[in-house]
């Protein structure tokens, strides 16, 4: 009974002629056209060099940047002291009608303290100080996690609210040290596949973007696990495509349980 059973373009093809959408010469031409596709693409695909295209083996094409066997050099990568302490002096500032949260003018006046004295910069700090740099270079920065603005630990702060309007200050953002790119911190929900894969997608556009996401936990970082091994560390291999996203995970074993700090490092 199987075998005698049509097949489903055949059941198909039946409906549209039956239908008067299409004759049977019409429909054999496109199946004719499709078939003469796939046999020239097949026997391309016998003769590929690889090595004689500098191109195809990458989906999207980015200008400037080297394959993996080719040399690199990088020009200078510092910055001037009193620009770098001026970016960090920005990331502690609010307008002057800005209500912070009292907790967080204690935490940006320390801050504040340390930068102008150049010594005492915890992570966060560092981290903002570098982001700063880029924009002002005309890099465009993206982070996305859970708590990303907060930071996990409570360390970060890239963005405070008015406690009376709840209106968001984004720190980098308002640098007001010449012309800068857009800085993009967003608090992410808890499904870590789908919004890795929109961040790796998002990479892929731009090789010039740092372009991050921030595993929570190690726990956090096992919901992604396809992203990580099918499209991520396999990707140039596998899909023939670079990859420009950052990932970060800000802790290690801290005494959060045994749930909360196995990720598999190695993917990181």
């Amino acid at each position: 009974a199987i075998n005698k059973h049509k097949r489903s373009e055949q059941i198909f093809a039946d409906q549209i002629v039956g239908r008067g959408q299409a004759t049977a010469v019409e429909l054999g031409a496109i199946k004719g056209n499709m078939w003469d596709t796939f046999e020239a693409d097949h026997t391309a695909a016998k003769n590929y060099d690889p090595s004689k295209s500098s191109n195809d083996w990458i989906a999207t094409k980015w200008e400037g940047v080297r394959r993996p066997n080719e040399g690199s050099s990088y020009g200078h990568t510092g910055i001037d002291l009193d620009l770098l302490r001026s970016i960090g002096v920005r990331l502690c500032e609010v307008p002057d009608n800005f209500e912070m949260h009292r907790a967080l003018k204690r935490i940006m006046s320390t801050k504040k303290s340390r930068v102008e004295a150049g010594e005492g910069l915890d992570w966060a700090t560092a981290e903002g100080m570098a982001f700063g740099t880029l924009l002002l270079e005309g890099s465009h920065v993206r982070i996305t996690g859970q708590d990303v603005q907060r930071g996990t630990f409570s360390h970060r702060h890239c963005v405070v609210h008015d406690q009376n309007t709840n209106e968001p200050h984004t720190f980098l953002n308002n640098l007001n040290l010449g012309p800068q790119e857009n800085y993009v911190a967003r608090n992410s929900i808890l499904s870590e596949y789908a919004v890795l894969a929109f961040e790796l997608g998002y990479s892929y556009e731009n090789p010039n973007a740092l372009v991050i996401w921030e595993a929570q936990f190690g726990d956090f970082a096992n919901t992604a696990q396809v992203v990580f091994d099918q499209f991520i560390c396999a990707g140039e291999h596998k899909w023939l495509q670079q990859c420009a996203l950052t990932l970060l995970l800000p802790h290690g074993y801290d005494g959060q349980g045994a749930e909360h700090s196995p990720c598999r490092i190695e993917r990181f």
